[in-house]
């Protein structure tokens, strides 16, 4: 998008248990192949036996409400975006992008693992709360370290969903285990 300068880049058409190489574009440049977020090769999944049961879309690391994005685990890696430096900020706008791309996908379930908010804070449960009941199909979701930040925020209420440490989800024939391993705080 020329006017905001946020960018993605969608891949189809892999054949399975296929390599491929990677070079990344843009602007004239080409991203140096051994970025840890870009690798320079990826091999596909060998596909599965047996017939197709449902189709489960994953998420993580959704960080609603987070403030800045970018820093690793130096603090100084860039490039760096901050929520205030847009309306609505980067968080808002790629969660909604992946709800639309996930119902456009019509999938039959969702798993949300974790990582959902930047900090645990009610507003950040809501706001992925209004997200989440955009999706016409159902979602189940585990709560992340940045979830569990704060002892007095129920983030499964908030985002209606059952407080269990681990439950089971079917979905078309396929059992799904749910575990949260986060330890509070």
């Amino acid at each position: 998008d020329p006017e905001s300068g946020l960018r993605h880049a969608t891949i189809g058409d892999l054949a399975p248990g296929t390599h491929y190489e990677v070079d990344i574009h843009g602007n004239g440049h080409t991203a140096l192949p051994d970025l840890v977020f870009f690798p320079n090769e990826v091999r596909t999944l060998e596909e599965p036996p047996g017939d197709h049961l449902c189709t489960i879309a994953t998420v993580s690391d959704l960080h609603f409400g987070e403030e800045v994005c970018g820093l690793g685990p130096s603090g100084r890696e860039t490039p760096v975006f901050r929520a205030r430096d847009q309306d609505p900020p980067y968080w808002h706008y790629m969660n909604h992008a992946i709800v639309d791309e996930i119902t456009a996908a019509d999938v039959d379930a969702v798993v949300v693992k974790g990582d959902i908010t930047g900090d645990g804070h009610v507003h950040e449960f809501e706001a992925a709360a209004a997200a989440f009941a955009r999706l016409p199909m159902p979602w189940h979701s585990v709560m992340g370290n940045h979830d569990r930040m704060h002892d007095d925020v129920d983030g499964f209420a908030l985002l209606g969903q059952p407080d269990e440490p681990a439950r089971a989800v079917d979905v078309g024939g396929v059992r799904l285990v749910l575990v949260d391993t986060v330890d509070p705080g």
